[in-house]
């Protein structure tokens, strides 16, 4: 037996260290982790997290369901492990894992007793604290990030991202912490590892972590708006510097918004932000409207920004907009913008600064390249870019604050952010 779960684990190991677009991080695991037996419990979001149990060590049996152990595929590997099926129950488990655990060897059990659809933890079920109270076992929470992205539920194939696992330090039989009772410890516990869980989650989800799944949204939408996407992307550094300024919760507006990328990026970052994008290409429009990652808080319409009415917002955004607009009609939307700021609201700006003669040259050849030879935007005018120092005036005689974060070196684009005090 222990051959073989060897062997599981080092084909297990193989699978999931041979892609290498996936990257992989395991936190936590020491010589003490498997050094004695222990439950396991872990999330479970994807048929992965299976294999990412297997490769950590070969003592390890795993509390399966039905569906792997009636699996063409995966049910003979499950049965020939010795892995236990949980429709027999947890407590007819408990004489048969006995002798496994005098054999040194940890149990892997998923408490929510399914995969979840849509990667959020769901109740846990009392069954493996059952376990560990009657076998006398520590539990050892072990969280899994990253894997319902890799392989959502209903898919077989591996996308690009990160996988990372995280071990939080075993709550030992003796621990009255999260009470007394299995049942009080399945609730207490259940709480305490999705509290960790969402700290793993805000921690890993960065705008680097998203950017494969913002790839895909765009994927089989042509070969040259993928490639204009991943270019862009890395111009942009995923959308870093307007990350960090728009606040996780927030209504948003995006003036110019083209594809739709930076706000699908800020929907993904947060759940609590209500995104509005808009763009008076209609073809940029429709591909934004046909991202299988929409949700109900992202909407675009096709519009001219100029006459597009506003509602009241927390964030505006004009991205790369200004210069394509003739001076009168800049001012004329950036006091429309100042209006619709809600209180404490900020307007983004971000623009080529025409003050900045020299690295304006660069700025100028971009726009050439997008404009008129690959024609990914549309202009009607001749590009009227912006003065930093009129921006900065116009907010000011408004009475609003402006600060200005210039991170290019090769060009003039520069981002304003103005602020509405209360």
């Amino acid at each position: 037996r222990l051959f073989y779960h060897t062997l599981l684990r080092w084909v297990t190991w193989f699978l999931i260290y041979v892609e290498p677009n996936v990257k992989k991080l395991i936190i936590g695991k020491t010589e003490k982790t498997f050094s004695r037996s222990s439950v396991i419990i872990a999330n479970h979001t994807s048929f992965l997290d299976i294999l990412l149990t297997i490769m950590l060590n070969p003592k390890v049996v795993l509390l399966t369901n039905e569906w792997v152990w009636n699996s063409p595929v995966f049910g003979g590997v499950a049965r020939l492990a010795d892995f236990y099926p949980v429709k027999d129950g947890a407590e007819d488990s408990i004489d048969r894992l006995k002798d496994r655990v005098k054999e040194g060897y940890s149990i892997v059990v998923f408490p929510e007793g399914t995969r979840s659809v849509d990667g959020k933890i769901k109740r846990f079920h009392k069954g493996a604290f059952f376990m560990a109270g009657e076998l006398q076992l520590p539990i050892q929470p072990l969280l899994i990030h990253g894997a319902s992205d890799a392989i959502p539920k209903g898919s077989f194939y591996l996308n690009e991202g990160q996988l990372t696992l995280k071990f939080l330090s075993p709550i030992e039989v003796n621990d009255t912490t999260f009470g007394e009772g299995y049942a009080q410890r399945a609730k207490e516990i259940s709480k305490y590892f999705k509290k960790e869980h969402q700290a793993l989650a805000h921690e890993v989800e960065t705008v680097d972590y998203f950017a494969s799944k913002l790839i895909t949204n765009y994927l089989y939408k042509g070969p040259v708006l993928e490639w204009y996407m991943r270019i862009k992307l890395r111009l942009e550094k995923n959308y870093a510097p307007f990350e960090k300024l728009v606040p996780a919760k927030a209504t948003i507006l995006d003036l110019g918004c083209g594809y739709g990328f930076l706000p699908y990026m800020l929907q993904l970052m947060s759940d609590e932000r209500t995104i509005t994008g808009v763009d008076y290409d209609e073809d940029k429009i429709a591909t934004a409207n046909h991202g299988y990652l929409k949700t109900d808080r992202l909407q675009f319409f096709c519009a001219d920004v100029t006459t597009f009415a506003l509602e009241k917002y927390d964030v505006i955004i004009i991205s790369d907009v200004l210069h394509y607009l003739s001076s009168s009609e800049q001012e004329m939307l950036l006091v429309k913008c100042f209006d619709a700021l809600n209180a404490e609201g900020i307007l983004i700006i971000r623009d080529g600064d025409a003050d900045l003669k020299e690295r304006h040259k660069g700025t100028k050849l971009t726009e050439f390249f997008s404009v008129k030879l690959l024609k990914f935007n549309k202009s009607q005018n001749d590009l009227n870019f912006v003065s930093g120092e009129k921006i900065k005036q116009l907010a000011v005689q408004y009475g609003l604050k402006v600060t200005e974060q210039d991170d290019a070196k090769f060009t003039s684009n520069v981002i304003f952010v103005v602020r509405k005090d209360n």
